[in-house]
């Protein structure tokens, strides 16, 4: 894969097994165990400001060991469903995810020709704060370096972040979209989704704590995806603005809805989506579909149509049609 130039906080490096690498706030290096010439690509791309995303994919099974700054975590995981490896001297099946703590050395045997990804948190950001009690209490009794996940929920919650980042770094490289877009995505998955998940791994549930009388909050967050481009205001953003932690606002939408916040957000969106294409059709304007979405915050086309046909058992296109045809009015 070419890696597009993302700014100059973005790391690509093409390395060996003769150096050490310095990406993130992570130290390591490379030694072989398997024949033959051994290359690794090893990218990474700040998120959030605190959070530093790390993809590492190489030629053949590697050993590699190193360290990770004091007060940070990464979560990591094996990308190859035919993978797999050995953690800390633990074996770490192809759908687990370890849990390797800052300030402390990590080694790894990859069962297969490597391809990892890791997501870095910094303990000193707010956010991520509460997860210090659950990650001293998952590993109390224990002298090891790390602790492993295997909630199957929780890697299918990296794997596809791990996705959503590659894809990501191909659309911009492609069709040159806008890189505000695809990091307020990644940026909102991270926060609203993956941490989610991590808080159900470590013993945590949505389902506890006490949530404060929040009836103006929903209100308010639909408002404020209405009226601004999402370029410009992501679900992060959406919390700064109304001074509540990501953490409250999942835990609201939760408990209320029974549905995350990526998901309430996506659904207000399409419905904005469908206003904005009978309000078009009914003044006779001319649009393309691919410009409303985006204007909604929808950057990739495909999925945007499959995310619009799963909630109206109808393409897009086949709205627009009908709208224009004269078939329904505004109310239809």
């Amino acid at each position: 894969m070419e890696y597009p130039h993302a700014g100059p906080l973005m790391f690509h490096q093409r390395c060996s097994t003769v150096e050490e690498i310095h990406v993130g706030s992570w130290d390591f290096s490379y030694e072989q165990i398997s024949k033959g010439a051994f290359s690794a690509d090893v990218t990474g791309l700040p998120v959030g400001g605190s959070s530093f995303l790390v993809l590492e994919v190489g030629s053949q099974s590697v050993y590699t060991s190193g360290t990770l700054s004091d007060n940070k975590f990464g979560l990591t995981a094996f990308l190859d469903s035919n993978g797999g490896g050995v953690v800390c001297g633990k074996p770490l099946e192809a759908d687990g995810v370890a849990l390797i703590r800052g300030g402390s050395s990590y080694e790894i045997y990859t069962n297969g020709p490597l391809n990892m990804f890791t997501v870095t948190f910094d303990l000193n950001d707010s956010r991520f704060d509460f997860l210090s009690d659950l990650m001293f209490d998952c590993r109390r009794g224990s002298e090891g370096t790390k602790a492993l996940c295997s909630a199957s929920g929780l890697y299918s919650k990296l794997f596809h972040f791990s996705g959503m980042y590659c894809r990501a770094l191909d659309a911009v490289e492609k069709s040159g979209a806008r890189s505000s877009l695809w990091m307020a995505d990644l940026n909102d998955f991270l926060i609203f989704e993956l941490l989610a998940e991590l808080e159900l791994a470590l013993g945590a549930s949505l389902k506890d704590g006490r949530v404060r009388s929040t009836a103006w909050m929903l209100k308010d967050v639909r408002e404020l995806l209405l009226s601004s481009e999402y370029e410009d205001l992501s679900l992060v953003d959406i919390c700064d603005k109304l001074r509540i932690s990501p953490r409250t606002l999942r835990k609201n939408v939760f408990q209320n809805l029974g549905m995350g916040p990526l998901l309430f957000s996506r659904y207000v969106r399409l419905n904005a989506v469908r206003c904005d294409f009978v309000q078009y059709c009914k003044r006779g304007l001319d649009f393309r579909i691919s410009d409303i979405a985006e204007k909604r915050g929808f950057w990739h086309l495909a999925r945007f149509s499959g995310y619009y046909k799963n909630l109206f058992g109808e393409l897009p296109s086949d709205t627009v049609k009908v709208l224009r045809s004269g078939r329904v009015t505004e109310g239809g």
